[in-house]
């Protein structure tokens, strides 16, 4: 069975445009899987907090606790920050922060964290 010239340069285009896309560095904005909403971080203390993003993009973390930080993004792509977090004030009801993670185009909010 022969396969036409024309058949064979298209399916060449495909598998190319397939290999390309594939080897696309550009990752949207991500977070690590353990955190999430209702989570819970150790109080007075540096956490870490890690993604991935597209290489050397800036990539800002603020939570409603005033924490302002920023980082860029290594050649592939991952990110990490040391978030301090507040101390518990006893008496004061417990109240539940979010922290939104940005790279200036995808927004990531993680609501209720104690």
């Amino acid at each position: 069975m022969k396969v036409s010239v024309k058949k064979k340069m298209i399916l060449y285009f495909v598998f190319a445009v397939f290999i390309l896309r594939c080897n696309n560095p550009e990752v949207d904005l991500t977070i690590a899987s353990v955190f999430s909403d209702k989570m819970v971080l150790q109080q007075a203390q540096s956490n870490s907090v890690w993604g991935e993003a597209k290489p050397n993009s800036i990539i800002t973390i603020t939570t409603s606790w005033g924490e302002n930080l920023t980082t860029q993004t290594d050649d592939n792509g991952r990110w990490v920050f040391k978030l301090p977090t507040p101390s518990y004030v006893e008496g004061s009801q417990k109240e539940k922060h979010s922290i939104q993670v940005t790279d200036g185009q995808t927004k990531i909010i993680i609501q209720d964290v104690l």
